[in-house]
């Protein structure tokens, strides 16, 4: 505070006594309130100070918010910068947290923010595929929320048995959004197959169509064992495909995968 003054009053003449030291001794009067008083006979009347000194001139004092009165810079009305470790506008400290998320940014000792520029990154939000890291964990896209879900189709008939989950930029190949697939070894066993073949369950219903163990055609299996055409003995599993427009060896195919293409009719 500023130290009181005493002043000398010889009628209209003001002749002032500073009771201060030399540093606290101010160079102007408009910061006190001096009244003339008409009198001849000299009097002695204190002035005290009505204005809180401003030491570095930003035009804030101590008592109206300045947190640092020596330094300019510091004040009420100064541009916060983040992560210095300097409260430059004087509210709550430095700035750590730019988002507000609740969070202090990975700059400063301590922070957990990995974005402090987006508050909907921080470590306690929900991982999304989306292509960054949300929750601030250094992995993107693991475990998010809104993986799309599939299955592996090992035989490549567009269904599959073992589930799976991934965002989408992480889909691994040989996989289908279908599942229900009774034997992903066997491309024309799943659920939408037609069921033909005796004793095999091909459209995984749970079900099959019955047969005997006989061998009508005696080319050594029977309908139990895969004879598609138990009436032909050309046809069986494994029979070489012949240009006969039967499916030979009982896959499904007809005429296929042979070394010379079936002359055109």
């Amino acid at each position: 505070m500023n130290a009181a003054r005493q002043y000398y009053l010889f009628g209209s003449i003001v002749v002032s006594l500073f009771l201060a030291t030399s540093c606290q001794k101010a160079a102007l009067f408009d910061d006190y309130v001096i009244a003339t008083i008409m009198d001849p006979t000299p009097q002695v009347i204190v002035i005290e100070p009505t204005q809180e000194p401003d030491l570095d001139g930003d035009g804030f004092s101590v008592s109206e918010g300045d947190c640092d009165d020596t330094n300019a810079a510091i004040n009420p009305n100064a541009i916060e910068i983040a992560y210095d470790g300097i409260d430059q506008d004087c509210e709550d400290g430095d700035l750590v947290d730019r988002d507000e998320d609740g969070y202090p940014s990975t700059v400063v000792e301590g922070g957990t923010d990995c974005n402090d520029e987006d508050p909907a990154i921080r470590p306690s939000a929900a991982e999304i595929c989306n292509g960054l890291d949300d929750n601030c964990d250094g992995v993107v896209d693991l475990d998010a929320v809104d993986q799309t879900g599939y299955f592996v189709d090992e035989d490549g008939d567009t269904y599959g048995s073992t589930p799976g989950a991934a965002c989408p930029e992480f889909m691994p190949n040989g996989t289908s959004p279908n599942g229900g697939d009774c034997d992903d070894t066997a491309p024309a066993i799943h659920p939408d197959a037609v069921e033909t073949s005796c004793g095999i369950d091909q459209d995984c219903d749970g079900d099959y169509i019955p047969c005997d163990n006989s061998d009508d055609d005696r080319d050594g299996y029977a309908e139990i064992h895969g004879d598609c055409d138990d009436t032909n003995a050309s046809v069986y599993p494994g029979a070489a495909e012949i240009c006969d427009d039967l499916d030979n060896d009982c896959d499904e195919a007809v005429d296929e995968n042979l070394t010379e293409p079936c002359p055109s009719l």
